[in-house]
């Protein structure tokens, strides 16, 4: 059991690590003639401002279980939990973002600036933090049972 709980652990501190930077890379894609326009997750959606802080507390519960499990003492109960809730919560943003992007390609004239209408596609990070998420949300899940009081 005690190797287990480490390799949740940091299974947890790399799913967490992963889904705090994905925001930083393109999610979104804007078709034009001379070219793809792309956004990263930060200027795209603003609720994936939230998303690194998310990570940052699933990698510090991940790193309270480990810390935990090298001085032979039994994980603090509120790690799982926190990572659950942090992993739900990446999860619903992360769906946020790639259903509903507010995206939009605007062409600068000498007379001013226009919305040009067009479709924005939404880019592989944008997906990948949807998985990312659910397999926090699993692992967590996993330790918040494991770590329940019999």
């Amino acid at each position: 059991m005690r190797r287990n709980g480490r390799l949740a652990a940091l299974v947890l501190i790399l799913l967490g690590t992963t889904l705090a930077v994905l925001p930083a890379f393109s999610w979104y894609s804007v078709p034009r003639a001379g070219g793809d326009v792309t956004a990263s997750g930060f200027s795209g959606a603003g609720q994936l401002l939230l998303i690194p802080v998310l990570g940052g507390l699933v990698v510090f519960a991940g790193g309270a279980i480990v810390g935990a499990r090298r001085s032979g003492r039994s994980a603090p109960p509120w790690t799982g939990p926190v990572a659950l809730a942090a992993g739900a919560l990446g999860l619903v943003f992360s769906i946020w973002a790639v259903a509903a992007p507010r995206v939009e390609l605007r062409a600068s004239f000498s007379g001013g600036t226009e919305v040009v209408p067009t479709p924005v596609d939404v880019a592989s990070a944008g997906v990948v933090s949807i998985v990312i998420a659910v397999a926090l949300v699993v692992v967590a899940a996993g330790v918040t049972w494991s770590g329940r009081p019999r």
